[in-house]
């Protein structure tokens, strides 16, 4: 099928889908590129990548290239259409990222992490790809950093464990053992619901490890004392009796409220 074929395809396809009973409802905008979903609070964008030959040994190595060019490029229409929405009646997030260098930072962080959900490579070695991030959570808690209320809380809310320059290696099941060798917390104390989001997540910084909702906004950091078998952090006598004492009180092992920084 040729490229203006199979792209007339998907529009059509698209159309369809967009008409169908379950989206009948959706509030939607358009944004150049890009759709958002406030119904569903999700915004979708394409991206397109053309082959570079001159750069490419190979015609494999020219495909990869135009994919991760389509993805930088859906990357960039995000935060074009990001801009266009409205934070207040006055005020855009295009203001609010040109207004705050911060801001503007943490946005391009958060966009970073969208999802490709459909991926097109055509016979002259172009790629196409939509990806999908969600509006709320991340980007909703930079955006409107001024605003919302931070209700500290006095209670412990989750776990930093910093294993920093100690070749920690992530794996989905990590423990964290004392100095003597016992497991403090592990895989056998998360609940179902707790280990939706994995048993626990992995940082490059404190920072970012605070930044992360699953340790809310209180966490206890504490410092990794070794690393045994390259994924398990230990910590010390002191740290672990700290530990069990905050999880027999809250149930924070419970709900996989656990963060380690590597």
């Amino acid at each position: 099928m040729s490229r203006n074929l199979l792209m007339m395809a998907t529009v059509v396809a698209m159309a369809l889908v967009f008409a169908a009973p379950a989206f009948a409802e959706d509030v939607m905008e358009q944004q150049g590129d890009c759709t958002i979903n406030w119904s569903k609070k999700f915004i979708q964008c394409k991206g397109q990548g053309s082959p570079n030959l001159k750069r490419s040994q190979n015609v494999s190595q020219a495909r990869l290239l135009a994919e991760a060019a389509a993805k930088a490029d859906a990357q960039r229409n995000i935060i074009g259409a990001l801009k266009g929405v409205k934070v207040k009646a006055n005020i855009t997030v295009g203001q609010e990222m040109n207004d705050n260098h911060e801001v503007s930072t943490k946005i391009e962080g958060v966009v970073k992490n969208f999802q490709v959900v459909a991926t097109r490579y055509y016979s002259d070695g172009g790629v196409e790809v939509d990806v999908k991030m969600a509006l709320d959570g991340a980007l909703t808690k930079v955006v409107l950093q001024k605003d919302l209320k931070v209700a500290k809380s006095d209670q412990t809310t989750g776990v930093i464990v910093v294993a920093k320059g100690k070749s920690l290696v992530p794996v989905l099941a990590p423990r964290i053992l004392d100095a003597q060798g016992n497991v403090i917390y592990g895989a056998a104390m998360v609940s179902e619901a707790g280990a939706k989001n994995g048993i626990v997540a992995y940082h490059g910084s404190v920072n970012e490890a605070k930044d992360d909702t699953r340790v809310s906004d209180n966490p206890l950091v504490i410092d990794a004392t070794d690393v045994k078998d390259a994924v398990d952090v230990v910590i010390s006598v002191e740290d672990a009796k700290k530990l069990k004492e905050l999880d027999s009180k809250t149930g924070l092992f419970s709900n996989g409220r656990v963060v380690f920084v590597k």
